[in-house]
């Protein structure tokens, strides 16, 4: 325990001035299993599944605001979403968009650590074959969650970092055979950051 002491404040004493206007790219995974309803005119039938392949990429930003001096900041932005998730026998896939807010904390001259809360809404299609038969379709998925995020940053202009999760989505649509499928999923998400700040002055609270 003592031990940790000079540690942590060594790290308090390092950090910074929270100073973010960043352009992210992102690519993230996620857990895929999700729980199914399919409602056709003869009957409702349930059950699970999972996707082999649960992946996000986002592009967007981020933008924090603090006190002078201040190394804690609150932090919003946005992002534009294409996931593609696959089966052996099909895949879902979807744009859209999503909003970010939370709090960074910059750490060090070097680290930031982001938290933050996110919601989204998707324009989804999906194409697969189910029970022998082939089952397409469009809709829209909405997700939520939250996140954590670890940035490096490598230069004054360039950061790089990882990030990790938990998201929910719940996604409606209208497929072959006027029937109407819902699939609901939940679980860990982790992804990987690049991101460029155009500039390295501190947005203040007024």
């Amino acid at each position: 325990m003592r031990s940790l002491v000079p540690l942590l404040l060594a790290v308090l004493s390092g950090a910074a001035e929270v100073a973010r206007n960043d352009l992210q790219l992102a690519v993230e995974s996620a857990d895929g299993g999700y729980d199914y309803t399919l409602n056709t005119p003869v009957g409702s039938f349930t059950g699970s599944d999972a996707f082999d392949r649960f992946s996000t990429l986002r592009l967007g930003g981020r933008w924090a605001w603090s006190g002078i001096g201040s190394s804690l900041g609150l932090l919003a932005g946005g992002d534009l979403l294409y996931t593609d998730a696959t089966l052996a026998d099909g895949s879902l896939t979807g744009w859209g968009a999503e909003l970010d807010v939370g709090g960074t904390w910059a750490v060090h001259d070097r680290w930031c650590l982001d938290a933050e809360a996110f919601g989204g809404y998707q324009m989804v299609s999906l194409d697969m074959q189910s029970a022998g038969a082939q089952l397409t379709g469009d809709g829209g998925m909405l997700r939520n969650g939250l996140r954590l995020r670890l940035l490096w940053h490598a230069s004054n202009h360039w950061s790089i970092g990882t990030e990790a999760g938990w998201q929910a989505w719940h996604s409606a649509l209208t497929v072959t055979g006027d029937r109407d499928l819902t699939m609901d999923g939940s679980g860990l998400q982790w992804g990987l950051v690049l991101a460029w700040r155009p500039s390295v002055r501190p947005a203040g609270i007024e």
